[in-house]
């Protein structure tokens, strides 16, 4: 399935129609990488200048505790600006420094790139998962777009 259509399916069922993620300017997610010295993946890139950042919806969280799914619910990604502050405040706080933080969970766990990964321009990357209560470091799923893809795949339930 292309990607762009997975990134739209996620779009569309998780974030609420009237507060839908607003694409980021591909200016801005260049100076981000700039400043970090990073490359970051090509998915991640066009999800971020296609539709942007922002939050989820409760009913993703509803919907992975109601079905016990065995996945970190994805709360918010962030904007370049966020990547950054969140990226130093927790490196700060004994987040390795190989992981760049650009999403989180509802309970303030980051999703990451390593930036060893993403040294050269890629089609895609792992994700990582930091857990800050335990200051742990899980790698969840081999690509951006399979990460959003399981997302896509939960049930929504009926309203």
């Amino acid at each position: 399935m292309d990607r762009s259509v997975i990134f739209q399916a996620f779009v569309d069922k998780w974030t609420h129609p009237d507060y839908r993620p607003k694409p980021v300017e591909s200016s801005s997610v260049d100076l981000c990488a700039e400043k970090l010295k990073v490359v970051f993946p090509s998915s991640y890139y066009e999800y971020l200048t296609s539709f942007g950042s922002g939050g989820t919806t409760r009913e993703l969280l509803d919907s992975i505790v109601e079905d016990e799914v065995e996945i970190n619910d994805l709360s918010e990604v962030f904007t370049p600006d966020e990547l950054i502050e969140s990226t130093d405040a927790w490196r700060g706080a004994g987040m390795p420094k190989d992981l760049i933080a650009f999403a989180s969970d509802c309970m303030g766990n980051m999703f990451c790139f390593k930036s060893s990964e993403i040294v050269i321009a890629k089609d895609d990357s792992p994700i990582w998962f930091f857990d800050h209560d335990f200051v742990t470091v899980e790698k969840i799923q081999d690509s951006f777009t399979s990460w959003i893809y399981e997302f896509v795949k939960i049930e929504k339930l009926d309203a």
